[in-house]
């Protein structure tokens, strides 16, 4: 059900009454939704106002409640029990993505704040430099131009001042792609090409089913 209410979501395809029907269901058995399903339901509803607005808010309020509890395991020390015990809350809710709503209210408890809007305009324009062509990467023809993951970018601002000594304040930026851009391993083998080594393939601690190989 999630993964229908998702993917018509994303793919901007309109089909109320089956919306409905998966909401109505969803709520019949809400005890039952894993955290994920929890997650993907909840966003999926908040891009439809025609769905009932009851039904959203119970999902919301139900996510709620497990990022409260992800947030409560939050490890306050580098003791290793108390990651374990994170490691542990992390495996138990078998989540993979928050959606952005959920996301943002664990980042909140974190004191993550949000970036100011003059520091998006910058990362931006800066990554988009990198694109080539100065555009957005997008995979051509599916649905609103969905962001081409082959490709991640990274930018960051920073400003060190020197403390208890003198020495010259540093301020500047940085940015740069990771992954393979794209190719295959087997492509960059047979160019003669160096793997990048911004990223590191690693199997998730909390699902098997998720292929995070470079490709």
């Amino acid at each position: 059900l999630a993964n229908i209410a998702w993917s018509f979501s994303i793919m901007t395809v309109t089909h109320m009454p089956l919306i409905h029907a998966i909401a109505s269901s969803a709520l019949s058995r809400i005890n039952d939704l894993r955290t994920q399903s929890l997650a993907d339901l909840a966003w999926a509803c908040s891009q439809r106002s025609e769905v009932d607005f009851g039904a959203a808010s119970l999902l919301g309020d139900r996510l709620k409640e497990a990022v409260d509890l992800l947030s409560s395991a939050l490890p306050a020390s580098l003791e290793p029990q108390a990651w374990l015990g994170y490691e542990r809350t992390v495996r138990q809710l078998q989540v993979l993505n928050l959606r952005p709503a959920a996301t943002r209210q664990f980042l909140d408890t974190m004191g993550v704040g949000r970036a100011p809007g003059e520091f998006s305009s910058r990362a931006v324009r800066c990554i988009r430099s990198l694109a080539g062509e100065g555009a957005r990467p997008v995979i051509p023809g599916v649905g609103r131009g969905v962001v081409d993951t082959t490709r991640v970018f990274a930018y960051a601002e920073y400003s060190i001042a020197p403390i208890g000594g003198p020495g010259p304040a540093m301020d500047g930026c940085l940015s740069r792609e990771s992954g393979l851009h794209g190719s295959t391993m087997a492509q960059l083998a047979s160019l003669g090409e160096s793997i990048a080594p911004w990223l590191r393939a690693f199997s998730l601690p909390n699902s098997s089913h998720v292929d995070r190989a470079r490709r």
